[in-house]
This record gives C-alpha cells, sequence and structure tokens, in this order.
C-alpha cells in the first residue's frame, strides 16, 4: 500500500470491494427489479439493494418474524435508523411486511434474499484466500480483530444507514470469528466518528449523519485541488455521479465551491476559499489521526496493520468486482477508483454512493 494513500482510504477500499464482490453475487441468486437495469423476475420482486441492508436488517429477522423493539436491539442502530430501514424494506422495496403488532415478518422474495446472501460473506473471504493467499488474509483480520477488541463501545456490523446506537462494549464480546466487513466497518465508523468531533465542515441535511462529514471530505473535497470538470469525478473518486450531484449542488449552496459552464459545455466546479479549508481540514487530520491511533492501540499493533494492508491494492481489488454479464454494474461504466470512505446511502446500502 503505497505510504500517501491514509490508512482509512485503504480500509474503505478494502471494505468497498468486499461489499460489492458479495451484491454481485447475491445478485445472481434470488429474484429481484432494479429501476433501469431490467428484473429477473416478475415487477412484484423486490427491489434490488446492497449487502448493508442485510447485516443491518434482513439477517436479524427469523421466519417466525420478530417484533420491531427486539429488530432494534439486535441492530445496534437508533429507532429513528431502524424505523427508516423497516420503512423502505417493507413499503418500498418488498422485502418486508409489518403486522397490526409491529412484528416484522419476511415477505417471500425477502426469504430468498436472506437466504441468498447469508453464506456470501464467508464465500468471498475464501475467495480472497485463493486471490491474495491465507495467510495475508489471516493478517489483515488479525490486526483488525486487535484494534477492535480495544474499542469501548458495542458498535454495529456495517457503517450505520443512518446512526448507530453506540453503548459500552460488553466485556464477553469478542471478535476472533467476525467477517471480514464487520472488523473493517467497526474500525472505519471510529475514523468518522473521530473527524466528526473535529471537523467544522456543515452541508446541512449531508452532514447531519454519523460519519457523513468524512465521506464528502474524504471522496470529493480531497480532488478539489483546482476547478475540476464534474463529469471527471466519478473516475477520480468511484462513487456514483447521482451521489456526487448532489454533494456538488450542496457545496455550491453553503459556498464551498462553485458550478459554472467551460469548454465543450462541461459544468466545472471550483473550490472557494471555504473549500479550500475544507480540504485542508481534512489533510491536516490525516496527518495527525495515525499518530492518534497509533498511540491509542499500540504503535506496534497500528504498523501491523499498516504492514498487513499491503498486499491488497486498489488495482487489485478492482479487479475482483468485475460484475456478472448481466449485472446491472455491468450496463455502467466499470469503476476505475474505490472511495476513500464508504457511502451507505439510504437509496439501498450502496457503499459507493449508487
Amino acid at each position: 500500500m503505497p505510504d500517501a494513500v491514509p490508512t482509512h482510504a485503504a480500509l474503505s477500499q478494502l471494505l468497498v470491494a468486499l461489499t460489492i464482490e458479495i451484491d454481485n453475487e447475491a445478485e445472481q441468486r434470488f429474484p429481484h427489479r432494479t429501476t433501469n437495469h431490467g428484473s429477473s423476475a416478475s415487477p412484484r420482486a423486490p427491489w434490488l439493494v446492497s449487502f448493508p441492508l442485510w447485516v443491518h436488517c434482513l439477517r436479524y429477522v427469523p421466519d417466525s418474524g420478530v417484533a420491531g423493539a427486539e429488530l432494534v436491539e439486535r441492530s445496534r442502530l437508533t429507532s429513528r435508523s431502524m424505523a427508516t430501514i423497516v420503512k423502505r424494506m417493507s413499503r418500498w422495496w418488498g422485502y418486508l411486511r409489518v403486522d397490526g403488532n409491529r412484528v416484522v415478518h419476511l415477505t417471500d422474495g425477502g426469504l430468498l434474499a436472506r437466504r441468498a446472501w447469508t453464506p456470501l460473506p464467508e464465500e468471498i473471504e475464501r475467495r480472497w484466500d485463493g486471490r491474495f493467499g491465507a495467510a495475508p488474509v489471516k493478517a489483515l483480520r488479525d490486526s483488525l480483530a486487535l484494534i477492535v477488541e480495544q474499542f469501548e463501545l458495542d458498535m454495529p456490523d456495517y457503517l450505520p444507514l443512518g446512526e448507530a446506537r453506540l453503548r459500552r462494549r460488553p466485556q464477553a464480546a469478542v471478535h476472533d470469528d467476525a467477517p471480514l466487513s464487520t472488523l473493517l466497518s467497526k474500525l472505519l465508523l471510529a475514523f468518522a466518528l473521530d473527524f466528526d468531533g473535529v471537523s467544522t465542515l456543515e452541508l446541512s441535511q449531508y452532514t447531519a449523519a454519523q460519519g457523513a462529514r468524512l465521506g464528502i471530505a474524504a471522496n470529493l473535497l480531497r480532488v478539489l485541488e483546482r476547478p475540476t470538470p464534474l463529469a471527471t469525478l466519478p473516475e477520480l473518486t468511484g462513487v456514483a455521479p447521482v451521489t456526487l450531484e448532489n454533494w456538488v449542488g450542496a457545496l455550491a449552496k453553503h459556498g464551498f465551491a462553485t458550478v459554472a459552464p467551460g469548454p465543450n459545455r462541461r459544468r466545472i466546479v471550483d473550490p472557494s476559499e471555504r473549500g479550500d479549508a475544507a480540504r485542508v481540514e481534512y489533510e491536516v487530520w490525516v496527518e495527525r489521526v495515525e499518530d492518534r491511533f497509533a498511540t491509542r492501540f499500540g504503535a506496534a499493533t497500528w504498523s501491523a496493520l499498516r504492514d498487513a494492508l499491503s498486499p491488497f491494492s486498489e488495482a487489485r481489488l478492482l479487479d475482483g468486482i468485475e460484475p456478472h454479464p448481466d449485472g446491472w454494474r455491468a450496463q455502467v461504466r466499470r469503476a476505475t477508483a474505490l472511495p476513500h470512505q464508504p457511502l451507505v446511502t439510504a437509496r439501498g446500502g450502496f457503499p459507493d454512493g449508487s
């Protein structure tokens, strides 16, 4: 891993690639529909969502159903965040139904989706053993577990869609058998919470959710050192165009950038002094957080994590997310970069903001 890539960015690239690989396989294994890329079944099949929705919701719903309060407790998300997920997964996307007693049940499509996703974290990790080597994958897992075991807070198993319900971690909690996605997510959330604590970046609803500030700074502001064509931002950041459009609009509204026509009618995003200051704030944080985290978790432990990340280059991760020919990602522009902070959006939880 190049020294220029911050630890949180390297971890983000790993988690996004891992999630996309899982999603690519899940897409082949249960009936679903999409907005722009067709359907594998009838129009009543569930609308395709991403792996984080299985992590936060589907896996906790047994065949007999689960009370809404229990679903909140299991997920380690806030009640408000889980209410949003259940509303979308039931009324909008077709995976759940809620009865008059507020018991959450799987639909037939939701049951098939839960069964499809359940084995995939382990399957894709075994695939990584073959691609990168079992020893490097184990070294990465072990180094992450040594850090996560030191957390005082009990974090959810994936970056939250909404907000995590942060409570003191049970002393009995261990992570030896946790999926790699869980270990990566917990450390990435720790980075995001740290940045939330020091950042002055304020973009109304776009930084209201936990960790949103780091997503905007690490992905978009990071590359806006000079006037940049809007059309090139997906290639530079690995973030989906729809999310970048929203962010750029928010930056312009709050005085962080201007957007104006350029050559060949291409819109140019030009950072203002306020935008430059926000980018520098992020760059200063990157320089300081490595020392802070090394002190917090132990210099040897932190160094071991950095060493364990070296086999997992962005290029090799991108090679692994080649979609199936009939997958929806095969119908859009192929990714040439991976985000420096995952984006679990309300449009379906896709980690690149799709």
